[in-house]
């Protein structure tokens, strides 16, 4: 009995070895290459979904699961940090600014009108224009052009075809914000700084812009540039006043700045504000500022010019020239005949004449007033007093018979009693119409018949004492306005003419109320700098885009003698008999030989504005223009 127990023992003892070696070895765990199962000998799984980890299979993680790439990009491990990730664009697409893949817009149009973009709850707008070489796969430059003030589109408004064929020229992407309006009567004007608090809120419009713009087109994100035009300079301003500011050139053309903010000393400046402009002002502040910034010289152009108010189409490429690349077009050396005469100073010379007399004076930049003592011999003039906008520039001179000498230029006054042997500052010339600027901004003046007529924006006036006291002129522009006035002029039989913006020519036969005149729909001018009389009832006006126009009645109509708008700004003109010369921006110079009929080009070859022309004789004329030049030009028989 008891050996049977034994027996039975021994053999559920075997049976259980037996079941749990079976356990052991079958227990339905994973088996050899299986997830969570050990490893082949070689460190192998059994498929590619599994991985050897410390002699276990293990599944295969992607490191990209999760990570949202967008349509345009792909995620991949890091080359650069183990167990990392980054997206990389798809082919075709680029990076914008604000590091996402965008294939960008699809170019079946290079221009594009009234575009939208939300900012602050805000719909705003802007024009774009894409060159016909522009190609997603390289990264473009960019130049945002804010425009001046306007009505219903302003974006489209001021210079731009110029613009856009500086874009074709250049390669760059040009874009035109459209600033925040308000309603004045009945217009809508749209102004940077239109309403309170709108220079801030345009300028998280034009940051948002770049980085919305960057999304559409490949842009280069060291080559953003931005320009304003008058209140568009201000605004432009406050982007030089962000130290994290997306752009490496600032464009100021007809302005400067009034904001207090402090600017940064960051990129290139570009600078281009005329002599005959009421922003001139704001000029002065921005130049200012830059100085107290310790702001280079080598990082500022200043294209000076004796212009008005006005966005002319040279200043995109050179501006653009000198934001990429720091290029400024080449100062050139007189070409024959001109001749080049030493001079005492390096202001600018705005205007130049002569004395009853004789002696020949000029004016320009600084308060500076210069007197020719000989040939190659000038001195500066003392101005006993004070200026009342010291540093400014004076824009014209003029002497009664008398003697009674008279400058005017940007507000300022100066007077000499005794034909130009002593000068003293006089005071600004009130306002005797509707208030602009506390004062007149005065740009053109002429003498005659003891008395002086000047004329600048919206405001004219007139003196009969040599300059103490002054009376209204209003200078009619006939549509509804008193013109913004460049020139006064007078002739021997005793007419008076002016010229200025909006192609205003006028005509007095007293120097108190002038009179509108006939300009022919064919001139290009937008302003016309100067006027002449030739010969009995015979006048030349010049101005800008080239235009030369002839009256033969006395300055009550124009007609065409140079009209294809394809030439230089013309500032001034001058006649001895029948010669003629002409002169104005980039050192361009016109002579005619037979009273304005016909001219040829005899240009300096010189970069610089021309200011201003004087006959020493029948057959000698004496040029004055920028940075001290003086240059004489003898007629050839």
């Amino acid at each position: 009995m008891r050996r049977g127990w034994m027996l039975v023992l021994a053999l559920w003892l075997a049976l259980c070895g037996c079941d749990e070696e079976k356990k052991l070895t079958n227990n339905n765990g994973p088996g050899v290459g299986e997830l969570g199962g050990p490893c082949h000998p070689d460190d192998t799984c059994n498929t590619e979904a599994l991985i050897c980890v410390d002699g276990v299979c293990e599944a295969v993680v992607d490191p990209c699961a999760g990570v949202d790439c967008g349509e345009a990009g792909q995620c991949r491990p890091s080359p650069f940090a183990e167990g990392e990730v980054e997206c990389v664009c798809a082919e075709g697409a680029f990076v914008a600014l604000d590091l996402a893949c965008t294939f960008g817009e699809t170019l079946t149009t290079r221009e594009f009108f009234g575009q939208e973009l939300v900012v602050e709850l805000e719909t705003r707008f802007y024009y774009m224009y894409v060159p016909s070489s522009y190609d997603h796969a390289t990264a473009s430059p960019l130049l945002m052009d804010l425009h001046g003030t306007a009505g219903e589109l302003p974006e489209l408004a001021y210079g731009l075809d110029a613009a856009k064929a500086a874009a074709e020229e250049y390669g760059f992407v040009l874009v035109r914000p459209r600033s925040r309006s308000s309603q004045e009567g009945d217009w809508i004007v749209y102004r940077w700084d239109q309403n309170q608090g709108d220079t801030e809120r345009n300028h998280a419009f034009i940051t948002a812009l770049v980085t919305a713009v960057s999304r559409r087109v490949n842009l280069a994100p060291e080559r953003l540039y931005l320009m304003g035009f008058s209140s568009g300079t201000n605004q432009t301003a406050r982007a030089l006043a962000d130290a994290a500011t997306p752009f490496a050139g600032f464009g100021f053309v007809g302005g400067g700045l009034w904001i207090a903010n402090q600017l940064q000393d960051l990129g290139r400046v570009y600078l281009a504000t005329g002599f005959r402009d009421y922003m001139r002002t704001y000029h002065y502040n921005l130049t200012g500022r830059l100085d107290a910034i310790g702001f280079a010289p080598e990082r500022r152009f200043v294209r000076e010019f004796d212009g008005g108010h006005e966005l002319y189409g040279f200043f995109y490429p050179e501006m653009f020239a000198f934001f990429d690349g720091g290029e400024r077009p080449v100062a050139g050396t007189p070409a024959s005949p001109w001749e080049r005469e030493t001079f005492v100073d390096t202001a600018s010379l705005v205007t130049v004449l002569t004395a009853p007399d004789g002696t020949v004076f000029a004016a320009g930049t600084g308060n500076g007033l210069f007197r020719r003592q000989a040939q190659d011999s000038w001195e500066r003039v003392t101005i006993a007093g004070t200026s009342a906008f010291p540093g400014r520039t004076l824009t014209d001179l003029c002497f009664t018979e008398d003697g009674t000498g008279l400058g005017i230029g940007e507000g300022q006054l100066v007077r000499s009693m005794d034909a130009g042997a002593t000068w003293i500052h006089g005071p600004r010339v009130g306002e005797v119409d509707s208030p602009y600027f506390g004062y007149q901004f005065l740009n053109g003046a002429a003498c005659a018949d003891g008395a002086v007529v000047a004329t600048g924006y919206w405001q004219g006036a007139r003196s009969d004492d040599g300059g103490v006291t002054w009376a209204d002129v209003s200078f009619d522009a006939g549509y509804g306005q008193r013109a913004q006035g460049a020139v006064v002029a007078t002739a021997p039989w005793g007419t008076w003419t002016a010229g200025g913006y909006w192609q205003y020519l006028g005509r007095s036969d007293d120097g108190v109320v002038f009179s509108p005149a006939e300009v022919p729909a064919a001139a290009p001018a937008e302003w016309f700098y100067d006027l002449v009389a030739v010969g009995p009832d015979r006048w030349i006006a010049v101005g800008d885009h080239g235009t030369i126009l002839v009256s033969d009645d006395d300055g009550a109509s124009y007609a065409c003698v140079v009209c294809d708008g394809a030439g230089e700004n013309l500032y001034a003109v001058g006649f001895a008999g029948d010669n003629g010369l002409a002169v104005g921006g980039h050192g361009a110079a016109l002579l005619s030989r037979d009273g304005g009929a016909t001219w040829e080009d005899v240009s300096t070859g010189l970069d610089g504005f021309l200011g201003d022309v004087v006959w020493l004789s029948a057959s000698e004329a004496l040029v004055v223009g920028e940075a001290g030049l003086v240059l004489r030009y003898a007629v050839e028989n």
